[in-house]
């Protein structure tokens, strides 16, 4: 009937969260450390929200077409030719 099925939980920070590890601020040890109670370290109080402004995350994908074998070579060995 209407049975709900629990089919994954993925608790994990997207790309994006690196940002603020750049601006010195570690999301993922903090998130750690309130989970086991533990004290967080003090922000950077550079900026008037606790890290510097004027920062830009730029994320760079390269999308490309290539032979499979070539790409086994640089997977299994690091080889590109």
């Amino acid at each position: 009937g209407d049975e709900v099925c629990l089919i994954e939980i993925n608790p994990r920070f997207p790309a994006w969260s690196y940002f603020a590890t750049g601006v010195g601020v570690n999301l993922p040890s903090r998130m750690l450390r309130r989970a086991l109670d533990l004290p967080l370290p003090k922000m950077n109080t550079e900026g008037p929200h606790g890290y510097p402004a004027g920062k830009l995350f730029v994320r760079y994908c390269l999308e490309m077409v290539s032979d499979m074998q070539t790409f086994q070579m640089a997977v299994t060995r690091g080889e590109t030719a």
